[in-house]
């Protein structure tokens, strides 16, 4: 019986981290084979014995279009790896010179000793989608003068996807997981003091009393929601001031690329070359 092992991968070539919601493998005369939800891309549940047979595979990833996929495996066929090309609903995705300056910079904080440019080719589409979105609004907000809010941040920490997973605020043991489309940031030295009065200046955000467990978990305390169209940017603060989790939403909290992408491309029209859903 031939041994088959599925390789997910994209039209961009670019690595695929974020959890498979389904995979459902089903044999013209085997029946189903596989049912799996919320596994890891590189699970050994994709490794299977498969008898000559007519197949579809199914395979459902957030940020992703659906794919079903149909092979044959006869008794001729030799071991190996069955490629399952998965194409991203990011139509246009911005090359890494086409980022601005700040951008680039944000972009090789999340990695020590790393390039920019290697980071942006080795980072899977949800993440990269994620992260020019976010920092494009972070760009596009004014807090003074010519200083942007981007220029509030020292550093991104973590980079999230479909999920984002990070350390505890304050005890680096503590490993959680939280749903993503978010990045969690450090903030610059001498705006700490002063970043929740940078926040609410002129109203530009307004502090909110709720703190959601997607943000608590991780350390994170202080909720500050920007005013003015969608999407807004969500920024929720540790209590020392020092880091941030940063999102951008539109209603009901939803925040992944694809679900904020009409109302992102009406209030920054600038990207419509370079980013489109």
């Amino acid at each position: 019986m031939p041994k088959i092992q599925f390789l997910l991968q994209t039209d961009r070539q670019r690595v695929i981290d974020d959890s498979v919601e389904t995979f459902v493998l089903e044999g013209e005369r085997q029946g189903f084979l596989r049912e799996e939800h919320n596994i890891d891309p590189a699970s050994k549940r994709f490794n299977v014995d498969a008898a000559p047979d007519k197949y579809s595979a199914q395979v459902e990833i957030e940020g992703f279009k659906d794919l079903r996929h149909r092979f044959q495996v006869k008794t001729t066929t030799p071991p190996g790896d069955v490629p399952i090309q998965l194409q991203h609903r990011c139509k246009v995705l911005p090359e890494f010179d086409q980022l601005e300056t700040v951008q680039k910079q944000l972009l090789a904080s999340s990695e020590s000793g790393a390039r920019g440019a290697a980071i942006w080719q080795r980072i899977s589409e949800n993440k990269a989608a994620t992260f020019f979105q976010i920092t494009h609004a972070l760009l596009q907000t004014s807090i003074s003068g010519q200083r942007m809010l981007a220029h509030c941040i020292e550093s991104v920490r973590k980079m999230g996807g479909v999920e984002i997973e990070d350390t505890v605020i304050g005890d680096d043991t503590k490993t959680r997981t939280a749903t993503g489309w978010r990045l969690h940031v450090v903030i610059k030295e001498p705006d700490r003091a002063r970043i929740e009065t940078i926040l609410t200046t002129g109203s530009l955000f307004i502090r909110e009393g709720f703190v959601h467990s997607t943000h608590k978990k991780f350390g994170f305390t202080k909720s500050f929601r920007q005013t003015g169209p969608l999407p807004r940017l969500q920024i929720v603060l540790d209590d020392s001031n020092t880091f941030a989790d940063v999102d951008l939403d539109v209603e009901l909290h939803r925040s992944s690329p694809h679900d904020i992408f009409k109302d992102f491309a009406k209030r920054y029209p600038e990207v419509g070359n370079i980013f489109q859903y």
